[in-house]
Formats: structure tokens, sequence, C-alpha cells
């Protein structure tokens, strides 16, 4: 296939979670390849090792990636993958045509509170705390979206947590990957787009809308949609994919 999209989730999270976005990103683009990179220590790499770095994390997604480079291939990022996406296209620029990165954030642009919430605690704290794997997504959801039907996914998301649970270590050593993360200083020469959500109660969207004025680089800013551009408004996504990676 000509296109590729390449899909990579944030912190805890894999490719299921977004099962939703990825059928209808088939089926607006029936030409394209979809493929979707778990995270090491999260999906199907559950159980291998997260490294301690997002360069790390990049290097292993990198020899994830099917062999043969189409004539097009695009990232698509979310939150911490956001931040291996950036590494990915300053280690392998020739790998890639052009990359969006959703609702992310930097330690050398935005403050800690911007890049965790302090309404986040809260939620995180009423996770960890709940006594089933379903009361913890549940949580969990009630922070990262802001659909109406969040709560329909609760029982999906909760046999995804049984299935392939993400160990207490791996969790925190990701977790510490994007905490000591900086932005690269040059600018990269992959074509770079930003999307945020102004209603994201994780990540204030002022972190991508910093990233966006350091490089000057395009965005577009959803007015309702939480944490989970992908299922909020998967739409509205798609839109902006091919508005922006069309031109690349």
């Amino acid at each position: 296939m000509s296109h590729q999209w390449v899909l990579l989730r944030g912190l805890g999270r894999e490719q299921q979670h977004s099962q939703q976005f990825i059928e209808k990103l088939k089926k607006a683009h029936t030409d394209y390849e979809v493929v979707t990179i778990d995270l090491p220590g999260a999906g199907r790499f559950h159980r291998v090792s997260s490294p301690l770095t997002i360069r790390g994390i990049a290097e292993f997604v990198q020899s994830q990636l099917p062999e043969g480079r189409p004539e097009k291939r695009s990232l698509v990022a979310i939150s911490l993958g956001g931040m291996v996406a950036m590494e990915l296209i300053q280690l392998y620029p020739d790998q890639y045509d052009s990359c969006v990165v959703i609702n992310s954030s930097f330690r050398n642009l935005s403050t800690l509170s911007q890049r965790l919430q302090m309404e986040a605690f809260w939620y995180l704290l009423k996770a960890g705390l709940a006594s089933s794997l379903e009361g913890r997504e549940k949580e969990v959801l009630s922070l990262v979206s802001n659909s109406p039907r969040r709560y329909e996914w609760v029982s999906s998301w909760t046999e995804i947590a049984q299935q392939r649970p993400v160990s207490p270590l791996n969790f925190l050593k990701q977790l510490l990957a994007a905490a000591f993360y900086n932005l690269p200083l040059q600018k990269p020469t992959v074509p770079l787009f930003v999307l945020t959500s102004e209603a994201d109660r994780m990540v204030n969207c002022e972190c991508s809308k910093k990233l966006a004025e350091h490089w000057q680089l395009p965005i577009a800013v959803h007015n309702t949609a939480g944490h989970e551009l992908y299922i909020d408004d998967p739409e509205w996504v798609i839109h902006h994919l091919q508005l922006y990676c069309g031109k690349a």
C-alpha cells in the first residue's frame, strides 16, 4: 500500500484501547495500511521490560515496523506516544513523511502542573484505591474521556487489563521516561502537526499550544473532547489527519 499510518498509544495503554478509532480510520482510508505498535511493557509486549528512556522506547518501536518502506508513512501518536514519535522522527527522519502529535507534553516547555493537572491526581488516586479492575478502569475513563458514552467502554477496558496487565514496574518506567523527556533542541525535518483538546483534564492543552508556538507548527484545538481524542471524537481526528498528512 502507498500510505501507512503508524499509531502509538500513551502511558500504560495499548492499541486495543483505540479499537473503534482504528476501525473508523481503516474504513475512511481503505487503501491505506494501519500499523499499530504497542509500547514495550503494554499490550502484546506487556511482558517486555520497558526502557527507562524515551529513546529506548523509540528504538524498540522502530524495530517493530513492518519491513519495506511505503511511499508515505505517517506517525499518529497520543500523549506518551507523542514523545516517542518526536524521538523517532529525530532518529529516523528518512523513515517518516509526517507526524501528528496529540495531547503530549515536554519537560523543557511546560510545568509539572501543566503536564499532569491537579484534577488528575484525584482520579488517579481513586483508580489506585479501587477495589476491582472494573472500578479502576471506570475512574481512568472518568479522567481521560469526556464522551457521554465513556462508561460503555468500562467492560472492554477491564478485559484488556485482565488479559494483558501492565505491571507496576513497567508503568513506573514509562512514567519516569515521560517525566524526564525534553523536546529536542533542533526542529525535525519531518512535517509535524499538533492536535489537542481544550477540555483535557489530564494534560493541560497549553502544553500542546507551547509546542506549536515553539516551532511554529500547525495546531487544531478541539473544544470539548478529553485527553482521549481518539475515542471522544474519532471523526474529528481523522478529518485532521486527512487535512495535514495529505499535504506532506
